[in-house]
């Protein structure tokens, strides 16, 4: 997965619209990207008022797409975020809470 930030978009954009920018700047077509997550969102007010997107890409070749971009670019690699699993542990005796007032 491909995490590409600043993508610069109109307050009244598609997501066809962030589909063809994050396309433009990975520098392939619409249709190679397989999954497109919005992962963050900002209002951007100091010239003209738009959005600030960052964007996670599924491809089918990202490794190959990443060699073809430029050195200086911000988009990186990343693994998706899962929650991390656990199981409840019972103690032996009661937990001892300390400084929890009067």
């Amino acid at each position: 997965m491909l995490r590409i930030p600043n993508l610069k978009l109109p307050l009244d954009y598609t997501d066809e619209m962030l589909r063809n920018e994050t396309a433009r700047a990975l520098h392939i077509r619409a249709q190679e990207i397989k999954a497109l997550t919005l992962v963050r969102r900002a209002v951007d007010a100091r010239k003209d008022v738009h959005f600030t997107v960052t964007a996670d890409v599924s491809l089918q070749n990202e490794a190959a797409v990443l060699k073809r971009l430029p050195k200086n670019t911000a988009v990186q690699q990343v693994q998706p975020f899962s929650m991390p699993k656990y199981k409840a542990v019972t103690l032996p005796h009661r937990p001892v809470v300390i400084g929890a007032g009067p």
